[in-house]
């Protein structure tokens, strides 16, 4: 109930393909991992993945008409998907999914590499 508010209250206002709703969805993942229900918090975070790599691509957008620049977005976006990535590492390996556990994993880890080495080159 209490999430279904949540969500209510974002997609009556901007949707359900925006990085708010993602972030629900998240959020969602997250308490349903934590209170120990896997389908759920499965069923969560993978559309959470899904919902903010579609609302943070700038690849069909001109850059000039949004309020952050394209490294801005990106940057959150891979923080937003390291996020995901780390809580489904976490559950593949709590549900005994090796083979998923291990993929989310080098997922979280390109995530975190492909940052520092923008961080790296942003800062030269």
């Amino acid at each position: 109930m209490k999430d279904q508010l949540t969500f209510a209250h974002v997609t009556d206002n901007e949707g359900n393909n925006t990085l708010d709703y993602g972030c629900c969805r998240l959020a969602a993942g997250i308490i349903a991992l934590k209170e120990g229900i896997p389908v759920e918090a499965e069923k969560n975070l993978l559309a959470a993945e899904s919902i903010i790599s579609a609302a943070m691509d700038t690849s069909d957008s001109d850059s000039s008409y949004t309020a952050v620049s394209s490294y801005d977005n990106y940057v959150s976006r891979n923080d937003y998907l390291k996020s995901v990535y780390g809580y489904l590492n976490n559950l593949y390996a709590r549900w005994h999914k090796p083979e998923k556990a291990l993929e989310y994993k080098e997922k979280w880890l390109n995530a975190k590499n492909e940052q520092n080495k923008n961080i790296t080159l942003r800062n030269a």
